[in-house]
Order: C-alpha cells, then structure tokens, then sequence
C-alpha cells in the first residue's frame, strides 16, 4: 500500500513547529524608515538576509543556542558572543524587512499545492534562532529597551509569516510567537524593565490584532487541496489502465457526459465535500468551539486510510458493470454513476480524513500560544497594576478597564485565564487541550494531553 504524498506537507508542518524568531530595528531607526522603504516587499529583504547569514559551527553551538533562547544568557560565552556579530549584515538586511508592511513570497492561493516549494520557512528557522540569540545578549548586557524591540520585531515577522494564509506557513507563525513567548515571559518576571511595560504592552496587543486568524488558512488549505486532488485521482486512474475503447462511440459520449471516463467527476465529488468538511472546521474555529473541534477529530480519525490500489481496482469494477451488461441503456449507465459517485465520495472522505488530525493539531498549538500571549500582556498589566498600588492585585478585575480592556480569555473553554495570589506573587493557567480544570496540580507539557497550562510569579 502506497501512502498519499498528500501527507507530507503535515510531517513538513510537525518538522516546522521549531523555535523561530526574528529581530527589528530600535526606536530611533523604525521612526527614520522612508514611506517609500515601508511601502517595499519585507520578503526580498529576508530573501538576502538568508543569503548573509551564517551557520552554526556545531550542534553543541546549536543546543546552546537554544537554552539561551528559552532560559536567557546565564553565564559568560566567548565563542557565542563572537559568532552573534558575524551575522551583523544579514541582521541589518533583515530589519529593512521587518519595517516594511508588505510580504510576498510569490505563494498564490490561485495556483498552490501540496507540492509547491516553500524554502523561506525553512531558511528562516535558522535565522530566526540568530535573531533572538543577539536579542537575549541585548538583554544580558543591560539594553533592554533595545531587547524589546527585539521582541516586537519577532510578531511582526510572525504575522508577515501568516499572511499566506496556509496551515503550514500559519504553522510557523505559531512557531515564531512561541519563541518570542519565551523571552517575552521571562522579560516580564524581571521587574526592573517596568518602565518598558505599558508601551510594550500596548504593542503587543496591536500585533495581536493585526493577525490572521486561522480560519483563513484554513480558507487556504481547502484551496490548495482542491488545486492538489486531481493528480491524486489521475494517478488512480491511471493504475486501473482503463481502455474505453472497447465501448461504442454511443456508450461512450453518454459516459463522458456524465464525467466519469476520467477522474474529473471524482475531482467535483472531493470539491463538494471539501466545502462541507471544511465549513464545518472553520465555523468551529470562528466560534472558538475546541469541544467541537476535538468531535470532529474523532469522526474523521475513524475514516481510516487512502488505499490507492483499492481504489484503482474499484474504478475497474464500475466499469465492469457496465461491460458485463447485455443492453447498455440509460438505466445502466446511470446506475454506473451512482456507484462511481458514492465511491468518489468514499474516497474523498478517507482523503479528507488523512488531513483533518493534522489540521484540528494547528488548531491546538495555535490555541497553547493564544494562552502565552495572553499570560505575557496579564505579566505586564499586573506589572504595571503593582507599581502604582505597591502589590500585585487579588483579581484580575482590578486589571479592567484602567490597564486591560478585558480579562483575558482561556481559548479552551472561552472562560477568563485563572488567577491566583500565591504569598508574595501569583499563578495563571488555562485549563489545556484536555478541557479538564486541575486546579494547576498537574501541568501540561509538549506532547501530553493532560495536564493545566501553568505559569507562576517567582
């Protein structure tokens, strides 16, 4: 049995979920970009800037990159303080991008599929991990205005990112801010930085605001299936090495215009279906509905898998049916369509079914940094809250409206993240994929299911 390739694009998609991040200009220097740079294409700067940069020497290197990204710089490291400035050109191209509203790698909902290559999200892993490693050093030696334009940078990549409006590139998007969620979270534990916090919280949230949301890549994942199914069905075709020849030429117009000679009916069965399936994913992302999300990831998950040479042999079968008849009338022909139907639609959803585990997944990473954001901008309201009232406050009702316009929301159950004073700091968590409150007692990590998204103070 042969695996659909259709899949690969979802091992891409797991392999792209990596810590990424990316750097801007401070201050000073975003408020000196003309209109016309800032009118550019961001995408022809990163293009150059991952020509410019340079490759880790070694894992070791690698590792230690990313425990600085996750943990800060802890303690002196010569060959890693050296090497950041090696890639001071390609940073410098890279924050000409950053500052341009714009971004296009030339991906078109028009024309992609599975099979379109997409090397920039690739390329800029790597040079995201450079960004925020100079990012951290800024912080390590005390710039930490220029450490938070590091960071405010990093969202804006992300969203330039998202803008393709595709599971994989919003995949990336994801990526990006959960890194960034890194540096931001422990930015916000030190509270000597607070003269940054109401700015950098109002920015925060601005970003927030100008993403896409993921309903549209889901709009942009049905396209590309639909754009990417034909060569699925052809090739199915094609291994039944069907020989309409041996029909009369009566027969066979009758056939070809009820499209079933050729695998295009097949094609506008999988269309109608991919319209339903995906209606119904993107009305449960729109309303925030993980419950029903998770319901549909069970319904499909029982579907089981696309069997290519199953498939070609039942083609063959329909058009025995037809073979074997001794009067080939309207009556045959038509019963020939309605089998070739229902087994279009069969294989559409076994297909469908392939793809919607990988898809509710985004879904789920894409709702975990829902919950980062949302901890990092609270960090800095109770921040602010604590210098003008000398503690931090017993409710995040104290937060509303003077600091925050609402509560923040747990995107799991669309009920406020829960708050907790805890002696001389606090605790917020969201309940997690598993729709259990566990009172924070058990925490979820990467690759459980159960388990509290907890985060405390100290």
């Amino acid at each position: 049995m042969r695996r659909l390739r259709i899949l690969n694009p979802f091992l891409w998609s797991a392999v792209m979920l990596m810590v990424i991040v990316v750097l801007s200009p401070t201050l000073q220097s975003a408020s000196a970009v003309t209109s016309q740079e800032a009118d550019g294409n961001a995408a022809d700067d990163y293009n150059k800037a991952f020509l410019l940069m340079k490759d880790f020497p070694d894992d070791k290197t690698k590792e230690e990159t990313l425990q600085i990204i996750k943990h800060g710089w802890k303690n002196e490291d010569k060959e890693l303080k050296e090497f950041v400035p090696q890639n001071k050109e390609a940073f410098e191209v890279f924050r000409r991008g950053i500052a341009k509203h714009r971004c296009d790698f030339g991906v078109k909902e028009e024309t992609i599929t599975f099979e379109t290559p997409l090397p920039h999200l690739a390329k800029a892993r790597h040079l995201a991990r450079l960004l925020i490693l100079e990012g951290r050093l800024n912080e390590y030696q005390g710039d930490y205005e220029k450490a938070m334009q590091n960071y405010l940078s990093v969202r804006k990549f992300a969203n330039h990112i998202g803008e393709e409006k595709i599971i994989i590139s919003k995949l990336v998007e994801i990526a990006i801010n959960h890194i960034a969620n890194y540096a931001l979270i422990d930015y916000a534990n030190h509270f000597e930085y607070i003269e940054t916090n109401a700015y950098l919280l109002d920015r925060l949230r601005e970003s927030r605001r100008n993403r896409i949301p993921i309903s549209e890549a889901f709009g942009g994942e049905k396209k590309a299936c639909k754009n990417s199914i034909g060569s699925v069905f052809k090739d199915a075709f094609s291994a039944a090495k069907l020989d309409t020849t041996e029909f009369d030429p009566e027969t066979l117009e009758q056939l070809k215009s009820k499209g079933i000679t050729d695998h295009s009916r097949m094609v506008t069965e999988f269309n109608k279906m991919a319209d339903q399936y995906f209606g119904e994913l993107i009305e449960a992302a729109e309303g925030g509905d993980y419950s029903k999300l998770k319901e549909l990831e069970k319904r499909m998950e029982a579907i089981g898998e696309f069997n290519e040479e199953q498939f070609s042999a039942k083609i063959i079968e329909i058009f025995a049916i037809i073979k074997n008849k001794d009067k080939i009338d309207d009556e045959a022909i038509n019963s020939m369509e309605r089998i070739y139907v229902l087994v279009g639609q069969k294989m559409s959803e076994v297909l469908l079914g392939m793809l919607y585990p990988a898809i509710t997944k985004a879904v789920q990473h894409c709702d975990i940094e829902q919950v980062e954001s949302s901890v990092v901008e609270t960090k800095l309201a109770l921040n602010i809250y604590r210098k003008e009232n000398g503690n931090f406050p017993e409710s995040l009702d104290d937060l509303v409206p003077d600091i925050l316009n609402q509560k923040p929301i747990d995107p799991f159950n669309s009920l406020p993240l829960i708050y907790e004073r805890i002696d001389d700091g606090y605790l917020i968590y969201s309940i997690g994929p598993d729709l259990i409150d566990d009172s924070a007692k058990i925490e979820w990590k990467k690759g459980k299911e159960k388990g509290d998204i907890v985060y405390r103070y100290p």
